[in-house]
This record gives C-alpha cells, structure tokens and sequence, in this order.
C-alpha cells in the first residue's frame, strides 16, 4: 500500500466547521468579517444591562452591519421564541458615532448579491481594513486605506500583525465550501490536513489560556474601533489637520505639556469622573486647561465595578511604568524616533525603577506586575488638540499611551493564570509623533529619579519625574508653588500642612543635590506685602497656606553632569 494511498481521509463533521463568516457586497467588490453569533442561554434583560449589553436597533440601516464590520462581541437572548441580539453599549455608541465597516478582498468571486462565505478560521483575515465601507448619503460607499493619514497606516498594520499572532500557526483561510471539495480532491488532501491540524493546534493554544486568548481579542477590537474612526475622520472633511475658525475659541496645549499631562492623569483614580451611563471614566488636567482628555473605558464584557477595580490600579507604580517605558523607548530610539516599535522586558523596567532582585533574578509576580500596568497603559485613551506651524490650524489626535504589538518572546503562563512573557514589541501611542524630542540625559534622570523609594522618598520622586520632563527644553521655569504642587501630585496634609512645606523643601533640597535640580530660587517680588506675607508663611499665621501657594520659584536645569552616568542612589 503506497503513502498516498494510507493517508487517512479528513473527517466531516467537527472537523470541518465554520468558525466565522465573510459577507460580500456586490456593489464593492469587497468582504466584511462576522464571527459566529453563538445562541446563549436564557438570560435576564437586567444581569445583561449590568453587565453592560444592551439590544440592537435592527431596524437600522447600519447598526448590525457596523458592528460586525467593527469585530464587536454579539450575543443572542431567547424571550418568549423571540431571537434578540444584544451587544456591549460602548460598540453600539461607537458605531452610531462611525458608521464604519472594516472590509478586506478575497480571490473569490461571487455572483449571488450579499453572498455569505462560511470559513474554518476564527479570526479574520489579516487584510482586514485595507479599505472600509462609509455610510455616506444613505449607502455604503468603498474607500482605500490611501486616504488614511500616516498613523492610521499604523493601526491597520498593528491590526494585521495582531491577527496574524492569533491565528498561529494557521496561516491560510478555508471556506467550508472548498474544504468538503478537498475531501474528494488527492491533489488537496494534504492541504486541507496540515490546515485542519494548525486549526487543531490553535484551538488547542486557546483552550489552554482563554484569559489570553480573551485578551487578544480585547486587543483586535480595540484596533478595529481605532481604525474606524480613522476612516471616518479623514472622509468626513474632519481630517487631523483641521482648519479652525479665527472667530472660533480653541484651546491648545503645547505638545511638552502633553508628556506631562499624561503622566500626571496617571498618578490617581480618585482624580476621574465617572460616568456609568456611557461606561467610561475621564480625566482633565489639575489646573483647568481643557485640550487634553485622558479616558479609561469599560471593555466588552466588563461590568462596571471591574472598571472601577482598574482605576484603583492607577498610582505612583503605574507612573513608573510610563516613565520607564518612555525612557527606554528614548534609549532604544533616540528623540527622533520616539514612537517607533521596539521590543521590551519587564526586567527592562524593573532594572530601570531601580527594584531589588532576589537571589539575582526578579520574580515571576514582580514581572506579571509590570506587565499588568503595561495592559493599564494600552487600554488608557488619549485625545488633545495641538497646535502647528501654519496658521489657523491645529493637530488633533487620539489613541492610546501604548501600543501592545503581537510578537512576543518567551511567554508563559503563571499558576494564577496571568500571562507573562520574557520580551514583547510596544510602541508609544501617537501621541509621542508629536512630543518635543528628549535627550539621552532624560534618561539618566529618570533612571536616577525612578530609583527613589516610593514611600520614604515619595515627595522627591514625584516632584523629579515631573521636573525631569519640564526640562527635557533644557530651560528654567519660573513656577508658583501651588502650580508646582498640583502638577507633581503631591498630598496636602491640612491637618499639618507645615510638615508638608518642610517635605516639599526637603525634597527640592534632595534633588539638587542628585543632580536632578539645578537650583531652586524663591524670587523676591517687589509688591508692598511681599515681606508680610512671607512672615505669615515662617510663623504658620492663619492663611499662611495661601500665601506659600502664591509663592514665585525659579527652578534651573542641571548640568549635563557625569555623575548621572552613575548607577542610581544607595
């Protein structure tokens, strides 16, 4: 008996089962991806809306197909015989806001009008969103990914890279149609086989970790709703650099203050506002300026108490996090090329942050720590408007701190559950495109800052990183300690708000003296009260608290020092 010949035949049945579907729009010549809508068990409308679902308006021209069109999770409910689909209300809001289809081409040709194509794979074709279908004037009209912008380039190659991680080691895309034609088929048996066992494979992968798996597709969502909202913007004339009305009162932020805000909205979440009904809590800048929006979102299957678990999350350790990243980004790129991909450890971070390791290694919890505050920063959304060189125009832009890319090295999975991998390829959001460009002595500032002791040194630590950044310009700046103190994030004890300005004092004392600060200088203004106010502040005299927030600093850069070039604090 030949080789050939023994070859068992692929089975029917389970084997060969569409997984998704591919829904064909004649008029385009294009196809849009719908996973299969699994019919759940009898639920409750109330433990849906709970968990954050709401029911599907099919009576829209648009709402179904756009949901599907942006990977969103549906679910169906039986009531009383009667089929309902339900999906996350965040989806349901984003596709009323971006009427948006993500639509891919295949080889296949299809004559019969909205044709459906069942396919064995789970997970789209990595060519998804190479050009989209826009509701425009009552119809779905075809645009090319050319109209997007460089960042939106970006998304959709950091979709297709995501896809393609999922998919492993499945690499091609099987209809069902031409899968039970291979049975029949000696020339394709072999390929249908090596298909169906990679499927196998990858169904396997999944099962082992469906909190990964689960996590990936939290990711590719995301993106699809990214991208999306790309496509709209650049073919709705809203483009991204928008001309704005001289009579039109528009607030900007200078793009070295974007670094700083972002850090900042990361330092507390006590300090958002929370709002359940549109599922999503949002942070503005201390001081009333207004242009820049820092937003955490309810994902798709969250309830709102799992988001309010994430904001607990936020704090000087999530701060950290950013900084490292950012600097190691700086190290491994340069200033020029902050937002390039690079590949990144937890160790990377921890070694930066100046942790201590045990028995010369970091522990699997100190890295599964890091990696949870990098799945914080990837999550977290960033709008601001920004101002250019031409006139009467602005840059505005959207998207999150951090990209995390598909290609990992080295993963495991720890006994908790969580997923921990030995290096993984990040990229800053778009958000650093812009940010003014950092030296390499950044770096060795936020090395030597990120060493300070959270607790015992908490004040230094704080008022270093948001220095550090402030002269990134190499540039003094004159501050009011009020301004100071409420950019740093530093806690007010108005049960002894004297002990707080001596800590303050005692902190800009530390970092001058590590080489992070210059100097600090009171500046003595020529006001008849100046003198008055200041013996107020010495002798802690009733309002003396207001006077010291009134306070004038100078606040000077230090020297490129080679002293930072030494290893952090003792």
């Amino acid at each position: 008996m030949s080789e050939e010949s023994a070859m068992p035949k692929p089975r029917t049945g389970s084997s060969i089962k569409a997984q998704s579907m591919w829904v064909y729009y004649p008029e385009a010549g294009v196809y849009s991806w719908s996973g299969r809508i699994e019919r759940t068990q009898q639920l409750h409308q109330a433990e849906l809306v709970t968990d954050g679902y709401a029911p599907i308006h099919m009576e829209s021209p648009t709402m179904l197909a756009a949901l599907k069109g942006q990977l969103a999770s549906l679910l169906t409910i039986s009531t009383d015989d009667v089929v309902h689909l339900w999906a996350p209300r965040g989806a349901i809001e984003q596709v009323e806001q971006y009427p948006i289809v993500l639509a891919f081409r295949a080889s296949i040709t299809l004559h019969e009008p909205r044709a459906t194509l069942r396919v064995l794979q789970s997970v789209p074709p990595p060519s998804l969103g190479e050009c989209a279908l826009v509701w425009t004037a009552g119809a779905w009209r075809l645009v090319e990914r050319e109209v997007l912008y460089a960042d939106g380039h970006a998304i959709q190659r950091h979709l297709a890279e995501a896809i393609a991680m999922m998919a492993t080691p499945a690499t091609e895309w099987w209809t069902e149609e031409d899968a039970q034609v291979a049975q029949d088929s000696e020339e394709l048996q072999a390929s249908l086989q090596t298909h169906l066992a990679d499927l196998a494979t990858q169904r396997r992968r999944r099962q082992a970790s469906p909190a990964r798996w689960e996590q990936q597709w939290q990711n590719l969502r995301a993106l699809a709703r990214e991208l999306a909202e790309h496509y709209w913007i650049t073919t709705q004339g809203n483009t991204r650099l928008a001309v704005v009305d001289k009579d039109t009162s528009v607030i900007i932020v200078p793009a070295d203050a974007l670094t700083q805000h972002i850090m900042r909205s990361l330092l507390s979440g006590a300090e958002y506002e929370r709002d359940p009904s549109h599922q999503v809590a949002t942070w503005l800048p201390p001081m009333g300026e207004q242009p820049v929006t820092i937003t955490i979102a309810q994902n798709d299957g969250e309830t709102w108490t799992h988001l309010m678990d994430v904001l607990d999350q936020l704090g000087d350790e999530a701060v950290d996090t950013f900084c490292a990243v950012l600097a190691l980004a700086l190290a491994t790129n340069g200033g020029a090329a902050l937002a390039q991909s690079f590949y990144i450890s937890p160790d990377d971070v921890l070694a930066l942050c100046g942790r201590q390791e045990s028995h010369r290694a970091y522990t699997a919890p100190q890295r599964a720590g890091v990696i949870n505050m990098m799945n914080l920063l990837a999550r977290i959304q960033v709008s601001a408007t920004l101002p250019t060189k031409r006139r009467n125009r602005v840059y505005r832009l959207n998207g999150p701190i951090l990209h995390l890319l598909a290609e990992t090295i080295g993963e495991y999975t720890l006994d908790t559950g969580e997923i921990v991998w030995q290096r993984r390829k990040v990229e800053l959001g778009s958000w650093a495109m812009i940010a003014p460009q950092l030296s390499q002595q950044t770096v060795l500032m936020l090395r030597k800052v990120l060493s300070y002791h959270p607790q015992r040194d908490r004040f230094a630590k704080r008022l270093g990183r948001f220095l550090t950044l402030q002269f990134a310009g190499g540039s003094a700046v004159e501050v009011t300690m009020g301004h100071l103190i409420k950019q740093a994030g530093i806690p007010i004890n108005r049960n002894n708000a004297n002990r707080t300005r001596q800590t303050i004092e005692h902190a800009l004392a530390e970092l001058e003296n590590d080489g992070i600060l210059g100097r600090a200088t009171l500046i003595v203004e020529s006001t008849p009260n100046w003198e008055a106010r200041q013996q107020r502040i010495q002798l802690c005299s009733q309002g003396w608290w207001t006077d010291y927030e009134q306070q004038l600093w100078r606040l000077e850069p230090p020297l490129p020092l080679a002293g930072l070039l030494e290893s952090g604090r003792d």
